[in-house]
């Protein structure tokens, strides 16, 4: 049993190794793109912020019980978040430069907010969608008039989910 912990004692330190490595792959793509504005839009700004959370707690639980390849692991982790955060706020963007670190933030937590519900309503869309609306309109119509509350009804389900409708097309 005494062999198998000091294995994996210097296995978790071996696979600093790897971390490290990791950590040099995922900043050098983003190296190379870092001024490109599509790059910055890409990465979530509220997931760095919240991953800053679990990784500052895991540093400090590991630096006090003495756990150092658990510590040096996340203190590497906190500084790419770190690198993130900054070619996702734009910092290095042509034309945003001038910017102080806390406008450049705000814009892209704006950013983020208007697109936050993009990748839900993508996974959640039903596939007939368009079959749903015009079961809508038939119900609508069923006594032969449109009242403005149905109307607004089928409006605003329809601009919810992102579905081209026209009122001209029934």
């Amino acid at each position: 049993m005494e062999f198998l912990k000091q294995l994996i004692f210097y296995l978790t330190f071996a696979s600093l190794g790897f971390t490290i490595t990791d950590i040099y792959l995922r900043a050098n793509k983003l190296w190379k793109r870092k001024h490109d504005k599509t790059v910055a839009e890409s990465i979530s700004i509220t997931a760095m912020f919240v991953s800053i959370v679990p990784g500052s707690v895991f540093t400090l639980n590991y630096l006090f019980v003495g756990q150092w390849q658990g510590f040096i692991q996340e203190a590497l982790y906190l500084l790419l978040v770190t690198f993130n955060i900054s070619v996702g706020i734009e910092l290095w963007v042509p034309g945003e430069r001038h910017k102080s670190f806390f406008t450049l933030l705000k814009q892209a937590l704006n950013l983020e907010r208007k697109e936050v519900g993009d990748l839900a309503i993508a996974l959640f869309k039903p596939p007939q969608h368009k079959t749903i609306i015009d079961i809508l309109c038939q119900i609508a119509l069923i006594d032969e008039r449109l009242d403005e509350r149905e109307r607004k009804f089928i409006d605003t389900f329809a601009q919810k989910w992102g579905i081209e409708f026209s009122w001209n097309m029934l």
